[in-house]
């Protein structure tokens, strides 16, 4: 990485204020979103749960369902349509392609979703990315019932 880059990630329960914590971060100068438009079909692109499935599943796709690959291409594209995802995916080419998203909008970069805490394949690969050297911010917010 040419650039000093931070990813910053909300780990958050659903409905717990990711939204308001979103825009708050959309304000700031120094950091970038990385899926600045919030729709309801495609809220967050969840980067690290749809890389650690494809990762997973890479070829177990039948002919009549689209496969895990390609939907995560799809998510990286809200994300990044420019940078071109790898055709076999490990875990050091989803680091790369995270890095090249962050140098992309560096010097910080946001990302949120409460799936992130569903599932444990995910949050994982997330995991490792952080311990594996780069800088790497998480906090959490959860909601009372």
């Amino acid at each position: 990485m040419g650039t000093k880059t931070r990813t910053i990630i909300c780990l958050a329960a659903k409905r717990s204020g990711t939204t308001a914590i979103h825009r708050i971060f959309a304000n700031h100068p120094d950091v970038s979103i990385a899926h600045p438009v919030q729709k309801v079909r495609n809220n967050e692109p969840n980067f690290w749960n749809f890389s650690a499935d494809a990762i997973i599943e890479q070829g177990k796709a039948t002919d009549d369902q689209q496969t895990t690959y390609q939907r995560f291409v799809d998510q990286v594209a809200i994300i990044a349509p420019d940078i071109p995802v790898p055709k076999h995916l490990t875990e050091d080419t989803i680091f790369d392609l995270w890095d090249a998203i962050a140098e992309r909008y560096a010097p910080a970069v946001f990302d949120k979703s409460p799936r992130y805490l569903e599932t444990s394949t995910g949050l994982d690969l997330l995991l490792r990315y952080k311990d594996s050297g780069r800088d790497v911010r998480l906090f959490g917010i959860m909601r009372a019932p």
